[in-house]
């Protein structure tokens, strides 16, 4: 195991260096070494079990136990991004901000796209 856990935190390494080499140079990274890190990655899964919960609701749950931590619940914090975009609707930019504001205050983040209002704890 402890083997299988270095060669683990070396493929993390080196796929960090990947991705801090792909955004210096603009995406220009060769395919090669995203396929080798892809084919690592899923080396991983095969042989640790490590890594093959779907992303998205892995950092549902890290974002949901910092909120915890916070005294923050996703009930509250979707409550705010509803009162938010009625203010938005209404054009009351103002309480819109100031409900952005209160949110971060408390560690939330908001992030605006075009498919609605995400949010994290920052």
């Amino acid at each position: 195991m402890p083997l299988a856990l270095a060669a683990t935190a070396e493929l993390l390494k080196t796929t960090n260096e990947l991705v801090e080499r792909a955004l210096a140079k603009k995406g220009q990274v060769p395919q090669a070494s995203v396929d080798a890190a892809r084919d690592g990655f899923a080396r991983i899964g095969r042989v640790l079990g490590l890594g093959n919960d779907d992303p998205h609701a892995v950092l549902t749950r890290i974002r949901d136990r910092r909120a915890a931590r916070l005294g923050i619940t996703e009930a509250y914090v979707l409550e705010q991004i509803e009162a938010r975009k009625a203010a938005r609707a209404g054009r009351d930019f103002a309480r819109a901000d100031a409900l952005r504001d209160e949110l971060l205050s408390r560690g939330v983040e908001l992030m605006d796209s075009a498919n609605g209002t995400t949010w994290r704890i920052g």
